[in-house]
């Protein structure tokens, strides 16, 4: 028996309910404890990841023309040193198709000019409105082998575009769409960059 003369069921019962009293405190306890501690980073906070897209024939970088915001600016290639960067965006069913989104003073989205499909038709950037001549599809190259060119193409993209079905090639200093070819001109190495 008990010194206070109750059962030793009774203090059973009053040692369970200090253990419930104890349980239900912890609980409360870390409840506040986790909502006082600070949050990780916002989403904005997070590093943005941005795409610097490379031709492989020339190591000159995907850019457009002056970097203004002007709709019907070429694209071009040069120094990867300070070319534009483009983040890749999925619109509303639209995948496996991307949007190009280049990240400039004003965001643009990279297209084929007046929808054409015509080789050497120009790629220009213009507003995002969601055509088709907007969206890009990158393409393995498929290129495999043991020498050291092929280990260096195997992780080299083609960019298709999704209304011509034709792929980003370079032209001198211009970007524009050609047939697929599979040529070293036709493909691109994208690095990312966090900003």
């Amino acid at each position: 028996m008990a010194e206070d003369g109750e059962s030793g069921a009774g203090t059973l019962r009053r040692m369970r309910g200090v253990r419930v009293l104890v349980a239900v405190a912890v609980t409360v306890a870390t409840t506040v404890a986790v909502a006082v501690l600070p949050a990780g980073p916002a989403a904005a906070d997070q590093p943005l990841r941005l795409d610097q897209i490379e031709n492989a024939a020339t190591g000159q970088c995907l850019d457009i023309l002056d970097r203004g915001d002007v709709n019907g600016s070429p694209a071009i290639q040069n120094n990867c040193a300070w070319s534009l960067l483009f983040d890749e965006e999925y619109g509303v069913g639209t995948w496996p198709n991307e949007y190009l989104v280049i990240r400039g003073e004003v965001p643009k989205c990279l297209e084929v000019e007046n929808f054409s499909t015509a080789n050497y038709a120009s790629v220009a950037q213009h507003d995002c409105n969601g055509g088709p001549h907007q969206q890009w599809r990158f393409v393995p190259s498929g290129i495999t082998g043991t020498t050291a060119y092929a280990r260096w193409l195997s992780g080299s993209w083609t960019i298709r575009n999704a209304y011509s079905g034709k792929c980003l090639d370079v032209l001198n200093t211009r970007v524009v769409q050609n047939d697929c070819s599979g040529g070293v001109n036709q493909l691109w190495f994208v690095s990312w960059v966090y900003v």
